[in-house]
């Protein structure tokens, strides 16, 4: 479990570092809401995130059918959950955007892994180790 955990962890770094250029990207080049900036960077590294995972981390060999429903059901609660912790952290911490997304970041590679571990990509004889 530590070297998927690990894996996953890897590929999510790539993932949050599209997340994170895109926030930025949209906040401080064009204007945009630091929500709505870091809600579109999400919902586009998560589709880098499925394909990456499902082809190194858990070396998938179930139909995209079976496992990209689950994985983005997963990613959607990661959506929302990184949504909830940046407003909060922006409305009651009052703390600055880029430090807000630090915290989700960490709040949702939990979520993710776990979910996509012992769910999306789980096999009927814990292949996973």
């Amino acid at each position: 479990m530590l070297r998927v955990f690990l894996q996953f962890s890897i590929i999510g770094a790539w993932a949050t570092g599209l997340h994170y250029l895109i926030l930025f990207s949209l906040v401080e080049g064009y204007g945009v809401n630091a929500v709505l900036a870091t809600s579109i960077g999400f919902a586009l590294s998560s589709l880098f995130n499925y394909a990456a995972n499902y082809r190194f981390t858990f070396k998938s060999q179930k139909k995209h059918t079976e496992t990209y429903g689950k994985f983005m059901l997963v990613a959607s609660v990661g959506f929302f959950l990184n949504g909830v912790v940046v407003t909060a952290l922006l409305d009651i911490a009052n703390i600055h955007y880029f430090l807000a997304q630090l915290f989700a970041t960490a709040t949702v590679l939990v979520w993710n892994f776990c979910g996509n571990y012992f769910w999306s990509f789980r096999h009927k004889r814990h292949e996973l180790q």
